[in-house]
Protein backbone atom coordinates (compact mmCIF):
# COMPACT_ATOMS: atom_id res chain seq x y z
CA UNK A 1 0.00 0.00 0.00
CA UNK A 2 1.46 3.61 -1.06
CA UNK A 3 1.11 6.47 0.95
CA UNK A 4 -1.72 8.19 -0.81
CA UNK A 5 -3.98 5.05 -0.75
CA UNK A 6 -2.64 4.50 2.83
CA UNK A 7 -4.42 8.30 3.79
CA UNK A 8 -7.31 8.16 1.80
CA UNK A 9 -8.76 5.38 3.71
CA UNK A 10 -9.36 8.00 6.41
CA UNK A 11 -11.75 9.81 3.93
CA UNK A 12 -13.25 6.72 2.88
CA UNK A 13 -13.83 5.78 6.51
CA UNK A 14 -15.04 9.02 7.40
CA UNK A 15 -17.84 8.58 4.22
CA UNK A 16 -18.92 5.08 5.38
CA UNK A 17 -19.55 6.62 9.12
CA UNK A 18 -21.41 9.43 7.52
CA UNK A 19 -23.85 7.10 5.91
CA UNK A 20 -23.95 4.65 8.35
CA UNK A 21 -25.38 8.06 10.20
CA UNK A 22 -27.56 8.37 7.91
CA UNK A 23 -29.12 4.83 7.69
CA UNK A 24 -29.25 5.24 11.61
CA UNK A 25 -31.31 8.32 11.31
CA UNK A 26 -33.84 6.80 8.89
CA UNK A 27 -34.01 3.37 11.16
CA UNK A 28 -35.05 6.02 14.22
CA UNK A 29 -37.72 7.74 11.63
CA UNK A 30 -38.75 4.62 10.68
CA UNK A 31 -39.32 3.19 14.92
CA UNK A 32 -41.24 6.25 15.09
CA UNK A 33 -44.26 4.94 12.24
CA UNK A 34 -46.71 2.51 13.35
CA UNK A 35 -48.17 0.84 10.77
CA UNK A 36 -52.07 -0.11 11.48
CA UNK A 37 -53.99 -3.01 9.31
CA UNK A 38 -54.59 -2.62 6.00
CA UNK A 39 -57.77 -2.04 4.68
CA UNK A 40 -60.52 -5.26 4.94
CA UNK A 41 -57.78 -7.04 7.12
CA UNK A 42 -59.15 -8.37 10.62
CA UNK A 43 -57.29 -8.44 13.20
CA UNK A 44 -55.82 -11.24 14.69
CA UNK A 45 -57.48 -13.26 12.18
CA UNK A 46 -54.18 -14.90 11.35
CA UNK A 47 -52.49 -17.39 13.65
CA UNK A 48 -49.21 -17.14 11.52
CA UNK A 49 -49.18 -13.33 11.75
CA UNK A 50 -46.27 -11.65 13.63
CA UNK A 51 -47.29 -10.35 17.21
CA UNK A 52 -44.01 -8.33 17.65
CA UNK A 53 -44.32 -4.94 17.77
CA UNK A 54 -43.41 -3.71 13.81
CA UNK A 55 -41.25 -0.81 15.41
CA UNK A 56 -39.21 -3.27 16.85
CA UNK A 57 -37.20 -4.19 14.05
CA UNK A 58 -35.91 -0.62 13.51
CA UNK A 59 -34.95 -0.20 16.91
CA UNK A 60 -32.76 -3.73 16.64
CA UNK A 61 -31.68 -2.61 13.21
CA UNK A 62 -30.73 1.11 15.00
CA UNK A 63 -28.97 -0.26 17.76
CA UNK A 64 -26.92 -2.38 15.43
CA UNK A 65 -25.73 -0.16 13.17
CA UNK A 66 -25.30 2.29 15.93
CA UNK A 67 -22.70 -0.78 17.44
CA UNK A 68 -21.14 -0.61 14.51
CA UNK A 69 -20.32 3.05 13.77
CA UNK A 70 -19.17 3.45 17.47
CA UNK A 71 -16.49 0.71 16.32
CA UNK A 72 -15.52 2.43 13.46
CA UNK A 73 -15.19 5.99 15.20
CA UNK A 74 -12.64 4.27 17.20
CA UNK A 75 -10.79 2.24 14.16
CA UNK A 76 -10.65 6.54 12.29
CA UNK A 77 -9.45 7.72 15.60
CA UNK A 78 -6.68 5.32 15.80
CA UNK A 79 -5.98 5.69 12.19
CA UNK A 80 -5.54 9.26 12.14
CA UNK A 81 -3.32 9.23 15.00
CA UNK A 82 -1.00 6.66 13.46
CA UNK A 83 -1.32 9.11 10.05
CA UNK A 84 -0.34 11.92 12.17
CA UNK A 85 2.74 10.26 13.80
CA UNK A 86 3.98 9.33 10.31
CA UNK A 87 2.84 12.70 8.88
CA UNK A 88 5.18 14.39 11.66
CA UNK A 89 7.93 12.97 11.05
CA UNK A 90 8.24 14.64 7.74
CA UNK A 91 11.34 17.38 7.74
CA UNK A 92 9.41 19.88 5.29
CA UNK A 93 6.09 22.19 7.57
CA UNK A 94 4.84 22.82 4.20
CA UNK A 95 4.74 19.24 3.34
CA UNK A 96 2.72 18.72 6.97
CA UNK A 97 0.60 21.00 6.27
CA UNK A 98 -0.33 19.90 3.06
CA UNK A 99 -0.83 16.32 4.14
CA UNK A 100 -3.13 17.41 7.22
CA UNK A 101 -4.93 19.38 5.24
CA UNK A 102 -5.86 17.27 2.72
CA UNK A 103 -6.39 13.98 4.01
CA UNK A 104 -7.01 14.35 8.00
CA UNK A 105 -9.31 17.43 7.55
CA UNK A 106 -10.46 17.13 4.11
CA UNK A 107 -9.64 20.96 2.57
CA UNK A 108 -10.11 21.13 -0.85
CA UNK A 109 -6.89 22.15 -3.15
CA UNK A 110 -8.33 25.02 -3.87
CA UNK A 111 -8.26 26.24 0.16
CA UNK A 112 -4.93 24.37 0.76
CA UNK A 113 -3.32 26.50 -2.03
CA UNK A 114 -4.85 30.02 -0.58
CA UNK A 115 -3.93 28.77 3.61
CA UNK A 116 -0.16 28.47 2.66
CA UNK A 117 -0.10 30.82 -0.48
CA UNK A 118 1.13 28.90 -3.61
CA UNK A 119 -0.07 28.22 -6.96
CA UNK A 120 -2.28 25.13 -6.85
CA UNK A 121 0.00 23.60 -9.41
CA UNK A 122 3.09 24.15 -7.10
CA UNK A 123 0.90 22.76 -4.15
CA UNK A 124 -0.22 19.36 -6.40
CA UNK A 125 3.66 19.13 -6.94
CA UNK A 126 4.21 19.69 -3.28
CA UNK A 127 1.53 17.25 -2.36
CA UNK A 128 3.28 14.47 -4.82
CA UNK A 129 6.64 15.40 -3.10
CA UNK A 130 4.78 14.85 0.25
CA UNK A 131 3.39 11.27 -0.22
CA UNK A 132 6.94 10.16 -1.83
CA UNK A 133 8.61 11.29 1.11
CA UNK A 134 6.24 9.74 3.45
CA UNK A 135 7.47 6.54 4.80
CA UNK A 136 5.57 3.77 5.16
CA UNK A 137 7.63 1.61 6.85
Amino acid sequence: MNAKEYLEQIRELEHKIYCMKLRSEYYDKMSLSIPGPTYGEKIGSNPNRNTEAPFMKWLFKKDEIDREIIKLVEKLNSLKAEALVKIEALENEDYKTILVKRYIEGCKWDDIADLICVSKSTLKRWHEDALNSLNMC
